[in-house]
């Protein structure tokens, strides 16, 4: 099965009639020549992979920390507060610089992390043992970028390429 999805900065465009012709399982390669099709990386829902090009870390601690405490992984996931930080810190600072929005929201979002899970988790991934504090920081990271990449979709935060100051 192939599964075509659209990245934001692709501009990738597809008639009615391909879709159709997906949907009923007439793709041939007349049909996808030309196409720029996207990886198959996972991503989690609002993720756009803008900031965080490999959310497998994050997978994987949320699979290791469901089989301990379902509300271990609950803890690692997005929340409506999130969203309220992010709008407060960029309105009381103004124009943000991305490297710093990161580190900031990176600190926000540490306590969330178990250490020993995302040891494990970056072990299973890349096969290499983290120190806790280091594999905390990696998965609060992308947690801080997963937040940027989903206030950028919905519109409340908008990243460019230039600082305006």
């Amino acid at each position: 099965m192939i599964i075509f999805t659209k990245h934001l900065t692709s501009g990738l465009k597809l008639s009615s009639k391909y879709f159709k012709s997906v949907y009923n399982g007439l793709v041939n390669r007349k049909a996808l020549k030309g196409l720029k099709l996207m990886s198959s990386k996972r991503k989690p829902i609002l993720a756009s992979g803008t900031i965080v090009s490999d959310y497998e870390p994050l997978f994987k601690y949320w699979e290791l920390a469901k089989s301990r405490n379902k509300k271990l992984a609950e803890k690692a996931t997005l929340r409506s507060e999130d969203f309220d930080t992010v709008l407060s810190y960029v309105s009381s600072k103004g124009v943000v610089g991305l490297i710093d929005l990161l580190s900031y929201l990176e600190e926000y979002m540490l306590n969330r992390v178990d250490g020993q899970l995302a040891v494990r988790a970056l072990k299973e991934i890349y096969g290499v043992m983290f120190e806790v504090e280091e594999a905390k920081h990696r998965i609060a990271r992308i947690l801080a970028g997963w937040l940027i990449e989903a206030c950028n979709l919905w519109g409340t935060l908008k990243l460019t390429g230039k600082s305006k100051r």
